[in-house]
C-alpha cells in the first residue's frame, strides 16, 4: 500500500468544479451544494438526495433520520457528503483565516456579532469594537488551526517517508525504563493505598491515565487522553458546539457500525473516492485487536486481562518496551491515518517501528479527518472516556441504525451470576487474608465493604434459587425486581455505594484483585456443588462493580431480572435490563454537533424517534426515505397464504413440531421445492429460529424424501450455529451455485444451482450480501415473532405503555419480527443490475398490519400481491391454484430476465462492484 498520499488541508479534492462555499442566511450557515464529487458520472437521484440531506444536516447540527435500501450505494453516498461538509468547512475556516477583521460586510464580523449598530444601551462604538477584537480572535483562531493542520500534513507526509527510507527493516522496541530497585523489590504490585492528596476527592482518573498523561504531557494532540472530571469541555470561546465557523475546532466525523468487517468495508469504500488521497482516517480498537507485546496479549487471554495488564505496565509495574518513546507512537499514528489501516494492518507496522499501534491510533483519532468506532465504544459514554474519543463538534454517523436501540441496551446491561458471585467473594477474602496487616484503615474498610456486598447478594440468589424440590425444579424462574427493590430486600441500603464505586475506582482494586489471583492461582471458594464445574474468571469483580453501578440507576430506568436455576449456579443470576435508552442515547447527542442515522431499514420512524429521542426538539430532527436504484423490472414480489384451497398457511410456533402439524411442514417442503424448481442459480431460505429450521429438516428427512427431492433440485447447505463453521459454509454454498447455476460454463449434473437454509436474525440476516447469481431468489417462512411471555419483552413493552404515547408497545412487539424480516429479504439485490425474486411464505403477510411494515420498495417495485386467500382463514382464494400460480409467475419473471442475465454475465455492475458473496 502506498502510505505517501496527497494531504488535504482544507483544500477541495478532485471532482466536480464547484464554487467556493459561501455562508447564507441569517444563521451564517454553508449553503448545501447541488453537485459533489461521486465516482460515477451521475449519482442516482436516491444517492444525491441522501448525499445533500446528510450536509444540510451536518451544518444545521440537527439529527438526522435517513433510510437507504441495501445495495444502493449507500456507503458511497455517506462518504461523499460528509467529506464534502467537512472540506468546505476547513476551506471556509482558511477564508476567514485571510479577511479583515474591521470590515463590516465580511463573513468574519457576521460570525463574530451580527450586523452594526448599538446592542442595548451599549454605544455603538462600543459593540463595533466588541465585534471587531472577537472577529480577530476568531481570526486567530482560524490561522493557528490552519497551521496545525499543515504541520500534521507535514508530519505525516515526513513519516511515509522515512518508512520509505528504512524500507523492510525493522525497528527495536524502545528500551525499557529503569525501575528503581528498591520499589522493583520491595512493594507489593497488589498492594493499594489509602486514598491520598495526589487526586482531588472523587476523581476517577485511573493510574494508567495518568501514566498516559506522562508520556503526553499536554493531553496528547487535542487533549485526547483528557477525561470529563479533569479537563472542561469548552473550548476557545465556549460556545455552542453547533454554532459558527471557527467556534469548536476543526470538524471531524465520527463514522460508527456494529461490528469491525463492516467497518472495513466502510474504509474500504474511501479508496473508491476522490477524497482517497486527502482523508486521514483512523479505527479504533481494542487493545486485544492491536496489543504487539507478547508479554502482555498472549494467546487465549481475555480482552479485560489484556487491558489490565496493559494498565499495569502504565502504572509503573514494570515498563512497556513498545510504549516508552512518544515520536515512534507518533510515526505509527501518522501512517495508520494515512493509510487508513485496518487492526491486522496495524498491528503489523506497529511491529515494523517497535511501537504502540493501540496508543498510535488513540494519538492519531485527534488529528484524523475521520475515527471509526464500533457501537461499542461509541454508545457508552465510561468507553468513549476509556478509548479517548471525544465527540464535542463532531459529526457522528451511525450506520445500521436499526440496531442502535439494542445496541444503546446492550452497553448499559450487566449479568452477575452466582458462580461470579462467589468467585468474587473468594478472591476478595485470599486478598484480604494475605494484606489484611498490611493495608491502610480505609481500604480494610472498603475492601471488607465488597467482600459483604459479595456476600449478601449470594445469600439473596442462593435463597431465591432453593426451595422444595418438584418436578419442575431444574427448569428456570425468573422474576423482577427494582434496583430499589434489591437494595431493600438485602440491606444494602445502607451502604453507600456511590463511595464504594469511587474507593474501587482510585485504588483500581478489581485490577489488582486480577493480578493477585493470576499470581497466586489459589483455590476458589466453592458456593454449591451445584450445576458444571465453575472457570476461573478473574475479571469477577469487574461484573460486580459494573452491577453496582447499575442499581445506582433511577428505578425507571432499568429493571433487574432475577433468574432461578436450582440446579445450575451459572444459570442463577441477577440481569441488569435498561429500559429507557433514551438518557443514555440523549448524552451522545448533546455532547456532539450533529447525529445522523442511517440504514436500509428504518421506517416507520415512530418507534424509533420515540426510543431515542422523545426529548429532542421535533423541528431539530431531519428524515429521508430514499428509493431503491433498480426498476421494476427487477423485483418480483409475491406473498403465499396457502397451496391449495382451503388450506392456509399460518406458521406459528407450533407449525414447526413435526408431531403436531406433519402436513403444514410437508406443505413448507412442497413450496420450497416449486420455488426451487423455477429460480435459477442461488435460492436463499429464512426460517423464524434455528428450533424450526432444524425441526422442518429433520421431518423433511423422515417423510415422504422431501429432503431427497429438495436435494436433487439444488444442494442444500444450512446455517451452522457455531459462528465458527460460517465461512466454510458460505464458501461452499457458492462454489456450488458456480458448479450448478446458470452462470457454469458447463453445468455439473442436473442440478440448477444451490439452497441455503438459514435463520432470520441469525448470521446470514444481516451483514452478507447474495448479489447476482448467490440470491436470484428468497424465501422468507413465517413471521419470527418473540415470545411475548419473555419477561424482559413485558416489561419493555409495559415502560413504553407507561410513556403513554400511543400504541408504542404494540409497535416495538411488530417492529421485533418485521425489522427481522425486512433485513433478511435485503440481502438480496445488491446493485442497479442485479435482479431477484421474493416469497413471503404465511397468509397473515396479507394483513394490512403486516403489510404496512414491509419494506415500501418491495410492495411497489415488486408489485407484492397476494395468493392464497386473506388473512382469515375463512377466506377462499380465487382463480388458479395459489402454488402453481406462484410457479408460474417465477418462471416468467426469470425468463423475461435471461437474455438479461446474459448479457451482463462476467461484468461488473455500473456501481463498479464486482459479482461475488461479500460482507456489508
Amino acid at each position: 500500500m502506498d502510505l505517501c498520499r496527497r494531504e488535504g488541508t482544507g483544500a477541495r479534492p478532485g471532482g466536480p468544479a464547484r464554487q467556493v462555499p459561501k455562508l447564507e442566511g441569517a444563521l451564517h450557515r454553508l449553503a448545501t451544494p447541488e453537485r459533489f464529487a461521486f465516482p460515477f458520472a451521475e449519482p442516482y437521484p436516491g444517492q444525491m438526495a441522501l448525499m445533500r440531506a446528510i450536509y444540510a444536516t451536518a451544518e444545521a447540527g440537527d439529527v438526522g433520520l435517513f433510510e437507504s435500501p441495501t445495495g444502493t450505494g449507500k456507503s458511497l453516498s455517506l462518504i461523499c457528503g460528509a467529506a464534502t461538509w467537512l472540506f468546505d468547512r476547513l476551506e471556509m475556516a482558511d477564508q476567514l483565516a485571510e479577511q479583515d477583521p474591521s470590515n463590516e460586510r465580511s463573513d468574519l464580523r457576521a460570525l463574530a456579532g451580527g450586523s452594526p449598530g448599538p446592542v442595548g444601551d451599549t454605544p455603538s462604538w462600543l459593540s463595533g469594537q466588541l465585534r471587531r477584537r472577537q472577529a480577530e480572535r476568531m481570526r486567530e483562531q482560524c490561522a493557528q488551526r490552519r497551521r496545525t493542520r499543515h504541520q500534521v500534513a507535514r508530519r505525516v507526509a515526513d513519516s511515509c517517508r522515512a518508512l520509505s527510507r528504512e524500507g523492510s527493516r525493522t525497528c527495536p522496541p524502545a528500551d525499557r525504563r529503569p525501575v528503581d530497585p528498591a520499589s522493583a523489590t520491595e512493594a507489593d504490585p497488589f498492594l493499594i493505598e489509602d486514598p491520598t492528596e495526589g487526586e482531588p476527592p472523587g476523581s476517577t482518573a485511573p493510574a494508567s491515565l495518568r501514566a498516559e498523561r506522562l508520556l503526553f504531557p499536554s493531553g496528547g494532540p487535542g487533549g485526547l487522553f483528557s477525561d470529563s472530571e479533569t479537563e472542561s469541555d469548552g473550548e476557545d470561546d465556549g460556545g455552542d458546539s453547533r454554532s459558527g465557523l471557527g467556534h469548536a475546532g476543526d470538524p471531524q466525523i465520527i463514522y460508527a457500525s456494529r461490528t469491525h468487517s463492516q467497518i472495513s468495508q466502510f474504509v474500504g469504500e474511501i479508496a473508491r473516492t476522490s477524497f482517497a488521497s486527502a482523508l486521514r482516517v483512523v479505527t479504533l480498537a481494542s487493545r486485544k485487536s492491536l496489543c504487539i507485546n507478547p508479554e502482555v496479549n498472549v494467546p487465549g487471554r481475555a480482552a479485560a486481562q489484556v487491558n489490565d495488564h496493559c494498565a499495569d505496565l502504565l502504572g509503573g509495574k514494570g515498563k512497556c518496551s513498545f510504549h516508552g518513546d512518544a515520536t515512534r507512537t507518533q510515526q505509527v499514528g501518522d501512517l495508520l491515518q494515512a493509510s487508513r489501516s485496518c487492526a491486522g494492518t496495524a498491528r503489523s507496522l506497529g511491529q515494523r517501528l517497535g511501537a504502540c499501534p493501540y496508543f498510535g491510533a488513540r494519538a492519531a483519532a485527534a488529528s484524523a479527518h475521520i475515527v471509526c468506532v464500533p457501537y461499542s465504544v461509541l454508545l457508552s459514554a465510561p468507553t468513549r472516556r476509556a478509548a479517548g474519543l471525544r465527540l464535542r463538534g463532531r459529526l457522528v454517523l451511525i450506520d445500521e441504525a436499526h440496531n442502535v436501540c439494542d445496541a444503546v441496551a446492550a452497553a448499559h446491561s450487566v449479568t452477575l451470576s452466582l458462580g461470579t458471585l462467589g468467585t468474587c467473594l473468594g478472591q476478595v477474602s485470599q486478598y484480604l487474608a494475605r494484606y489484611m496487616t498490611r493495608l491502610g484503615p480505609v481500604s480494610v474498610v472498603r475492601v471488607r465493604e465488597l467482600h459483604h456486598v459479595a456476600r449478601i447478594l449470594i445469600r439473596h440468589l442462593q435463597g431465591s434459587a432453593s426451595g422444595p424440590a418438584s418436578p419442575g425444579a431444574a427448569a428456570q424462574s425468573e422474576a423482577i425486581l427494582t434496583s430499589h427493590d434489591l437494595l431493600r430486600v438485602t440491606g444494602l441500603d445502607a451502604l453507600n455505594i456511590p463511595r464504594l464505586l469511587d474507593f474501587l475506582r482510585q485504588s483500581r482494586l478489581p485490577q489488582k484483585l486480577q493480578g493477585f489471583v493470576e499470581a497466586t492461582d489459589g483455590p476458589e471458594v466453592a458456593i454449591t456443588d451445584r450445576g458444571p464445574p465453575k472457570q476461573r474468571s478473574a475479571a469477577a469483580t469487574f461484573q460486580v462493580v459494573s452491577f453496582l453501578e447499575c442499581l445506582l440507576h433511577a428505578d425507571a430506568s432499568g429493571r433487574i431480572v432475577l433468574s432461578r436455576a436450582p440446579a445450575d449456579d451459572s444459570r442463577t443470576s441477577y440481569r441488569y435490563i435498561l429500559l429507557d435508552v433514551e438518557a443514555k442515547f440523549m448524552e451522545l447527542v448533546a455532547e456532539a454537533r450533529s447525529v445522523i442515522l442511517v440504514g436500509g431499514t428504518l421506517r416507520p420512524t415512530d418507534l424509533l424517534r420515540q426510543q431515542l429521542l422523545r426529548s429532542h426538539p421535533a423541528d431539530r430532527i431531519r428524515e429521508l426515505a430514499c428509493p431503491h436504484v433498480v426498476g421494476p423490472e427487477a423485483l418480483l414480489a409475491r406473498s403465499l397464504g396457502s397451496i391449495a384451497p382451503g388450506s392456509p398457511l399460518r406458521l406459528v410456533a407450533d407449525s414447526w413440531a413435526a408431531d403436531r402439524a406433519p402436513t403444514t411442514l410437508a406443505d413448507v417442503g412442497q413450496v420450497v421445492a416449486a420455488v426451487a424448481r423455477a429460480a435459477p442459480d442461488g435460492l436463499v431460505v429464512f426460517f423464524p429460529s434455528f428450533a424450526a429450521l432444524f425441526a422442518t429438516t429433520d421431518a423433511w428427512r423422515a417423510s415422504a424424501g422431501i429432503f431427497h427431492q429438495l436435494h436433487a433440485i439444488k444442494e442444500i447447505f444450512i446455517e451452522p450455529r457455531d459462528s465458527a463453521q460460517l465461512d466454510g459454509t458460505l464458501k461452499a454454498y457458492a462454489a456450488s451455485v458456480a458448479r450448478h447455476g446458470s452462470g457454469a460454463a458447463t453445468p455439473v449434473g442436473t442440478r440448477n444451482g444451490a439452497m441455503l437454509l438459514c435463520v432470520m436474525g441469525g448470521k446470514l440476516s444481516e451483514g452478507i450480501n447474495f448479489a447476482d447469481h448467490l440470491g436470484r431468489a428468497v424465501i422468507v417462512l413465517g413471521l419470527p415473532y418473540p415470545n411475548k411471555h419473555s419477561v424482559e419483552l413485558r416489561e419493555k413493552m409495559a415502560f413504553l405503555d407507561s410513556l403513554k404515547r400511543g400504541r408504542l408497545s404494540e409497535l416495538f412487539y411488530e417492529d421485533l419480527c418485521m425489522r427481522s424480516v425486512a433485513q433478511s429479504i435485503g440481502r438480496v439485490l445488491r446493485h442497479q443490475n442485479d435482479y431477484a425474486a421474493i416469497v413471503l411464505v404465511d397468509v397473515r403477510y396479507n394483513s394490512p398490519r403486516v403489510l404496512s411494515r414491509i419494506p415500501q420498495w418491495v410492495v411497489e417495485l415488486g408489485q407484492l400481491r397476494h395468493l392464497g386467500g386473506g388473512a382469515s382463514s375463512a377466506e377462499t382464494p380465487s382463480g388458479p391454484e395459489p402454488l402453481r400460480a406462484l410457479t408460474a409467475a417465477i418462471t416468467e419473471f426469470f425468463d423475461r430476465r435471461e437474455h438479461t442475465a446474459k448479457r451482463d454475465l462476467g461484468r461488473p455492475n455500473d456501481q463498479g462492484q464486482p459479482k461475488r458473496l461479500r460482507h456489508d
